[in-house]
């Protein structure tokens, strides 16, 4: 159960790591402003069974992690802003997991933080269409918030995530962004049908 929760932290670790790896140092009030401007649109991903609002058209990056238990394709949509502010919308199809769902996310959340270089600041419960999940919140240095909602839609993992300049961490457009995710497929994708 151990070898499998680590995985789930591996995953997370590298969608964390992808968004900060092409961040540049933060902190500039006009990159910031730059992002506030922009026209926000729908973004569809019939395979990953989801869509969200996007400030901008996404980069697409797929990413392969080899595990104990197979290997796992990470599907990652970036939108970069600016040079201190981006956006991450992310899946991955998990092999089965005996650990608890709560375990599940706990993993996540560490493997994101850490591979974000992010230090915990808060954490709340949410959910998803009856789905289970969290919103996390992380410091990068002091210089950059790291926040973001990781759901488990049975063996699907989503990741939204935003890294902004520090103090721009209650924005409306990052509220924007996370409540925006939907699921596409409700039919197969209800907490009955787990």
């Amino acid at each position: 159960m151990k070898r499998a929760s680590w995985v789930l932290g591996v995953l997370g670790a590298l969608a964390g790591y992808l968004l900060v790896s092409f961040l540049q140092p933060v902190g500039r009030v006009q990159d910031w402003l730059a992002w506030r401007e922009v026209t926000w649109q729908e973004f569809s991903s019939p395979e990953g069974g989801f869509r969200v609002l996007l400030p901008g058209a996404p980069t697409y990056m797929k990413r392969q992690v080899q595990n104990p238990l197979g290997p796992v394709d990470v599907h990652i949509f970036f939108v970069q802003v600016s040079k201190s502010t981006a956006f991450v919308a992310s899946y991955s199809d998990l092999p089965p997991e005996d650990a608890p769902v709560d375990e599940q996310l706990d993993a996540a959340r560490n493997g994101t933080l850490s591979g974000a270089g992010a230090r915990f600041v808060s954490e709340s419960k949410v959910a998803l269409d009856g789905f289970p999940g969290r919103e996390v919140r992380g410091d990068v240095r002091g210089q950059a918030s790291v926040i973001c909602r990781i759901y488990q839609v049975n063996q699907r993992r989503y990741i939204n995530m935003a890294v902004v300049p520090v103090r721009q961490d209650s924005s409306p457009e990052i509220a924007k962004f996370l409540d925006s995710l939907q699921l596409l497929d409700r039919v197969t994708n209800t907490p009955a049908n787990r």
